[in-house]
């Protein structure tokens, strides 16, 4: 009896550690935001230069797919362009999320250049949406001082906040700096979180948009190091990280992998305390660039509270249709609906998104 409770034992033992080292626990993590350090010798730009493409880095983008090209004119100068091959045809059929994550970039170069005192101008290009990778904007470095300065992480969570942030205040500020139309809404929330909940399950079992999104999930640590972008589980608290992703990645299938999304968003909309709406009336492409930058300011002025964008809803799904007319009719009424941001306290469970190097995002090396 013993002897069967020891085996027992050790076979339970020896499954957990193929476990571990099936997800690639002890490899180096190579695609941390923080491990990516500026090295003289083998740059083709100034360390200020490398520090604002960084920042850009470190943006929120759609699925973190990171849609981001960049090209060194000079010492002074970088331009960005969209990476096309970021491209997700089903799930964002007309690019506007992609869109959405150049502004992203620009905002965190924005407010970063404004952190360490850098007087920044940046010249916004007429888009292109034929190239193969449209040129988005160039940033231009005017003056610096001599200070280091390090680049703020900033994507989907913030550092909380040592005092109460008044969030109808942050976004007052930030409208009367746009001609977007930036409306808070809290007295609605449940029916927000209805309409969301029941967009996130049309895409959930949605076979394309699952089949799509599966394409760039990351179950492994090998897998992170490997491609380091695309959707992953970096939300898991990091003791059972090792355990599941494994087995995940072993009975994974587009119908299982919708609904860990469901469950995964409920989650998400149980914190949630309210939401953001970004709008304008016949918006242009160039609006979604716009709003991208806002999403960035949100994250940078509203400390201790987790800014996170509900793009489901807004997505061209044939399914989708009646519930895109009515959340436009609820809280739009004549205006477009460029995004929705959903809103939660902070809480302390920071992670890493996966992200690109800077060497990885350099189009042309001058």
């Amino acid at each position: 009896m013993r002897k069967s409770i020891k085996f027992i034992l050790l076979f339970i033992m020896i499954v957990l550690v193929a476990f571990v080292l099936l997800d690639g626990t002890f490899l180096y993590e190579s695609y941390l935001n923080k491990n990516d350090l500026y090295e003289d010798s083998s740059q083709v730009m100034t360390e200020v230069q490398f520090n604002l493409i960084k920042s850009g880095i470190s943006a929120a983008s759609s699925h973190n797919m990171q849609p981001w090209k960049i090209t060194i004119n000079d010492n002074q100068s970088f331009s960005l362009s969209m990476d096309y091959d970021k491209k997700l045809p089903v799930v964002d059929r007309n690019n506007t999320q992609l869109l959405i994550s150049q502004g992203t970039f620009i905002g965190n170069v924005i407010n970063n250049a404004n952190r360490a005192n850098i007087e920044l101008t940046i010249d916004y290009h007429p888009l292109n949406l034929s190239n193969d990778k449209p040129l988005i904007a160039t940033f231009n470095i005017e003056t610096l001082n001599d200070d280091k300065y390090d680049i703020k992480t900033q994507s989907t969570y913030t550092p909380k906040s040592e005092s109460e942030i008044d969030i109808i205040k942050v976004v007052s500020d930030i409208q009367s700096k746009t001609d977007l139309t930036i409306e808070y809404h809290d007295s609605k929330q449940n029916r927000i979180k209805d309409l969301l909940r029941e967009s996130n399950k049309i895409e959930s079992e949605n076979e394309d948009a699952m089949k799509e999104l599966l394409s760039v999930f990351r179950f492994t640590r090998w897998d992170k190091n490997k491609y380091k972008y695309g959707l992953s589980l970096n939300t898991l608290n990091p003791i059972f990280e090792p355990f599941v992703n494994p087995i995940m990645n072993l009975t994974k299938d587009w119908k299982s992998f919708g609904q860990s999304g469901i469950s995964v968003f409920e989650d998400r909309l149980s914190h949630e305390v309210g939401y953001i709406f970004i709008t304008k009336k016949n918006p242009e492409y160039e609006d979604y660039i716009k709003t991208g930058e806002i999403v960035s300011k949100l994250s940078n002025n509203l400390s201790g509270y987790r800014v996170q964008p509900a793009v489901q809803i807004l997505e061209e799904l044939p399914q989708m249709e009646s519930l895109r007319n009515m959340i436009h009719n609820e809280f739009s009424q004549d205006k477009q609906i460029l995004l929705i941001i959903g809103i939660s306290p902070f809480e302390d469970n920071h992670y890493d998104s996966i992200r690109h190097k800077v060497d990885d995002l350099i189009n042309i090396k001058k």
